[in-house]
């Protein structure tokens, strides 16, 4: 009769067929774990704040317009 695995052995099993690459995956993930199971839910590293993407700073240059305060007063009040 063939025993029942554990889960960890399961893990172990699937980890050694990954590619060196993914292997970094893993242990970023696993750390990830472990930083979370240990902080309070409402504290955030500043490495995870640091990945947000800002859609407004990725757009930055998007539009070339040169200096849009120039001549201001002519464009606001026709003169």
């Amino acid at each position: 009769m063939q025993e029942k695995r554990s889960l960890k052995d399961m893990v172990v099993k699937e980890i050694e067929s990954l590619p060196e690459d993914q292997l970094q995956e893993v242990l970023k993930f696993v750390d990830h774990l472990r930083t979370k199971k240990n902080r309070r839910p409402d504290e955030r590293p500043a490495q995870e704040i640091a990945q947000v993407r800002d859609p407004l700073a990725e757009y930055i240059g998007g539009v070339s317009q040169g200096s849009l305060a120039q001549n201001i007063d002519d464009e606001l009040y026709n003169r």
